[in-house]
């Protein structure tokens, strides 16, 4: 059996037996050799559409999957998440709804980054699913590629001298 290398993405496809135990050990290998994500890899290997791999994560967190494709962003939306929050997390204001930004996160299942990002806008956050490729497509054409990705302790700085 291959070393579990605790990626939750695919600890939970496992966990609900969408994938079996020589899918797993290969994926594993994989993701070593190569540092693929696994989302890519278990659509390379077959195993897995995009579209299936998004409703396994929102089901599993009680979110919603949306498409980026073709989505207006307003500049005031896209206020509400700082540039280097958004590169920092891989994350993306998608929708305003009743005074909460509604997030799409590259990695949705780690329920820290949610809540830093929560502190680091200083607003209620809904987080929803989409394709992180898109996430990361989007944030390099929305918020520019040139802007240097801070890290959290600047963040942090910023917040502080907001007070």
């Amino acid at each position: 059996m291959a070393e579990d290398i605790s990626n939750p993405l695919l600890a939970l496809i496992r966990e609900q037996g969408l994938i079996d135990d020589l899918q797993y050990e290969e994926v594993v290998a994989e993701i070593k050799r190569s540092n693929a994500p696994v989302f890519q890899l278990l659509q390379d290997f077959g195993i897995m559409k995009l579209d299936d791999i998004l409703h396994v994560v929102a089901g599993h967190i009680g979110a919603d999957v949306v498409s980026l494709k073709d989505r207006e962003f307003s500049p005031e939306l896209l206020q509400t998440v700082p540039v280097k929050v958004a590169q920092m997390y891989q994350c993306l204001p998608v929708a305003l709804n009743n005074g909460a930004v509604q997030v799409a996160m590259a990695d949705p299942l780690d329920p820290q980054h949610a809540d830093e990002i929560h502190f680091a806008i200083k607003r209620d956050v809904q987080i929803v699913v989409a394709d992180p490729a898109e996430i990361k497509k989007a944030i390099d054409r929305l918020y520019g590629q040139n802007e240097a990705s801070g890290d959290f302790s600047e963040i942090l700085k910023e917040l502080g001298a907001d007070a």
